[in-house]
């Protein structure tokens, strides 16, 4: 190669080239080695001006590299630069010795390139290992090192203490975090890996892992991979014990259910007593005269509006029942085979006369039936809270559309009304557990439920292998629909 293909060579690779002679101090280099050290092109150069733009703690190691009275010169070093305007450099640089023909080193030639980018990444890497370090040995929460088939390699006081293992079973035992798992989520821990192995992350799912004593202990998991010096591939796994959370849901649900029964048998009599007392009022209202009307008339009024205080009462206590059936796996299902469009009919009929003023739409399909398996009274109970939702968040000047369509082995049930619309991220929220209609103005009706409603009707249509769904957009009103199996291809729930 001729001295143009080096000078190209070396520009190609980002490389500057230096000479150094030992008696005069003077250096000769590239433009490339000149850019490097932060020096100007046309500006004459020695030793001393190199040295002073070392970093003071590099100064003296570097010095003694160029020192004269050295035999040779054949090993690499990096060292770091401030340049003019304060900015720090790190170069790795190389050299090879000149003698004279009495052996005594005369020059220097030597090659230099900047590895800034290389040293920050490798200390942001010693950062974020000595951050991850804190964090493991703080045991706020358990962490787990483990190769992606879910074999332990480390662990934290924390995780240990949870389950009861040590160090040293790990060693001994390869102790594995698919096997340690409750054997009913096992598929569920197994396909965490395989997300952390496809994706990278694996987000947290509840599940339950068995202890080296025997017992059983809810946790919180989640992971995420990482590679080591050699490019393994490993994951980290953080756990969280929710013991305390799941005794504290189910002191919760315990008193919930507790309280609703308490409060049902009162209402009962309370609604029974109030019914009479209409009846009552109604035999002597036929049979008094004219100036009587003036004061029964105010009464039955008034104990029409204490019967639906008393009806929404019963309502919210009874969604608390169904929660706590739920909660507890004990929701009672009477499976029969019945007619959908009938369902639906008598439950917009129910509404009518609880709402005469309300103007309800049917769409139904013209078909005789819609044979479909289920417990009679939970589909109307779901689609009269669609209706009552409906009616509820709607000015009473909207109408309400109700409809069904048959579809692939499925029939379609939808509730459209007129009212605000409900927000991308309430959509997402809005079957949740005591969740309620955000998007209402203060004050509304809406207020006065628990935000059970939705939870209920999708956790009933569900058990009956069925969905349900929302479509909506602010100010264009909502749709609530529920989706249910046709006979001819229903499955009973177990």
């Amino acid at each position: 190669m001729n001295e143009a293909q080096i000078q190209l060579a070396l520009e190609a690779t980002r490389v500057g080239a230096w000479e150094l002679d030992l008696h005069t101090g003077g250096l000769v280099c590239t433009p490339r080695a000149r850019m490097l050290w932060g020096f100007p092109p046309d500006v004459p150069l020695n030793l001393q001006d190199l040295l002073a733009r070392v970093h003071p703690d590099d100064r003296e190691r570097v010095a003694r590299i160029f020192d004269k009275d050295r035999l040779d010169l054949q090993e690499g070093f990096e060292h770091r630069l401030i340049w003019p305007d304060g900015s720090l450099h790190w170069l790795s640089g190389g050299g090879q010795a000149i003698h004279d023909k009495q052996g005594r080193m005369v020059r220097q030639i030597g090659v230099a390139v900047e590895i800034t980018d290389r040293k920050r990444a490798e200390e942001e890497l010693r950062e974020s290992e000595q951050r991850f370090r804190r964090l493991m040995e703080s045991n706020l929460i358990g962490i787990v090192v483990s190769d992606l088939e879910g074999t332990i390699m480390e662990a934290n006081a924390a995780f240990f203490d949870l389950v009861g293992y040590t160090q040293e079973d790990i060693a001994a035992s390869r102790v594995n975090m698919i096997e340690m798992t409750s054997l009913q989520y096992q598929a569920q821990v197994a396909q965490a890996f395989k997300d952390v192995l496809v994706t990278g992350v694996a987000h947290p799912f509840e599940t339950e892992c068995v202890t080296k004593d025997g017992r059983r202990v809810p946790l919180l998991v989640g992971g995420a991979s990482f590679r080591n010096a050699d490019s393994t591939q490993f994951a980290v796994n953080f756990v969280v014990d929710l013991t305390a959370r799941k005794e504290l849901e189910r002191q919760k649900d315990l008193f919930l259910s507790m309280i609703s029964h308490e409060l049902r048998t009162p209402l009962t009599i309370l609604k029974g007593t109030l019914q009479v007392l209409k009846r009552r009022l109604k035999r002597q209202e036929a049979m008094v005269e004219q100036h009587s009307l003036e004061f029964i008339s105010p009464l039955l009024k008034e104990l029409a509006t204490a019967e639906r205080q008393v009806n929404v009462q019963t309502r919210l206590v009874n969604d608390l029942l169904d929660v706590s059936c739920i909660t507890a796996g004990k929701l009672p299902l009477t499976l029969q085979l019945c007619d959908l469009l009938a369902l639906v009919r008598e439950t917009v009929e129910d509404l009518r006369h609880m709402a005469p003023h309300r103007v309800l739409l049917l769409d139904l399909p013209t078909q005789t039936t819609v044979p479909v398996l289920v417990d009679r009274g939970r589909i109307k109970q779901v689609v009269a809270n669609y209706l009552t939702n409906a009616l509820r968040y709607s000015s009473p000047e909207q109408s309400v559309s109700i409809g069904m369509i048959r579809q692939d082995g499925r029939a379609r049930v939808w509730v459209r009304d007129q009212g605000p619309g409900i927000s991308k991220q309430a959509q997402k929220d809005i079957w949740r557990r005591f969740r309620r209609g955000e998007d209402l103005p203060v004050g509304s009706s809406a207020e006065r439920g628990l935000g059970l409603g939705l939870y209920i009707c999708q956790t009933l249509i569900e058990a009956h292998q069925g969905e349900v769904g929302v479509e909506s957009t602010l100010g264009s009103g909502s749709t609530f629909w529920l989706a249910l199996p046709v006979v001819d291809q229903a499955r009973k729930p177990s």
